[in-house]
């Protein structure tokens, strides 16, 4: 297949695509019988820029998307390539707002023989009587879980003084601290846990 072929291909995708955002309906309709010639490359801007998260991050653009189409097996359809996007987070300890640039590795399928209730991250339920799959639930769904759960500016970071509010990242308030209660020492351990994983 020529690339000039493979390129009307694409560019007839995307007006597909902005046919059904021009609705009102976010959309990327891939159409499942332009598979059978081979990949189908999508690349733009997704409908997404509103506050994720719980507020704790904001996107402030549309993420840009490029993506690889194809047939996988049991006629399903899997979806590979890349999200960018810049996002605001505020930090849970001292709630001071960054940007920050976001690069999200997407690897995708759709499968016919997965029920609704059995979907995963990354496996998703592909209706056979569709002749064309809406990929941005699921490329949503992905974005939303790469998030951060407990977002920070810096692993140091000293949050705000539970007394007085002041940011104690630059430098100590004068208030009298209090030594912590020892019977939430295994609640503090396991916070401290999971930020390391994160």
């Amino acid at each position: 297949m020529s690339s000039e072929s493979t390129q009307t291909r694409t560019n007839r995708l995307t007006e597909r695509a902005n046919h059904g955002m021009d609705k009102g309906l976010p959309a990327i309709l891939i159409r499942r019988a332009a598979l059978a010639d081979g990949e189908v490359a999508w690349n733009g801007r997704l409908p997404a820029v509103e506050a994720l998260g719980e507020n704790q991050l904001r996107l402030l653009s549309a993420p840009v998307a490029g993506l690889r189409i194809t047939e996988s097996i049991n006629d399903g359809i899997r979806v590979v390539g890349t999200i960018d996007s810049e996002v605001e987070v505020r930090c849970r300890r001292c709630l001071v707002l960054q940007r920050r640039e976001r690069s999200l590795e997407i690897d995708i399928r759709f499968d016919p023989e997965v029920a609704t209730w059995d979907e995963a991250p990354g496996v998703y339920r592909l209706d056979e009587r569709l002749e064309s799959v809406d990929l941005w639930p699921a490329l949503s769904e992905e974005l939303i879980l790469s998030l951060p759960g407990y977002p920070v500016c810096r692993a140091d970071c000293k949050g705000l003084c539970g007394m007085c509010g002041s940011d104690l990242n630059t430098g100590s308030c004068g208030c009298e601290v209090s030594e912590p209660d020892p019977r939430w020492d295994a609640l503090r351990s396991m916070a401290e846990a999971d930020e390391i994983d994160d």
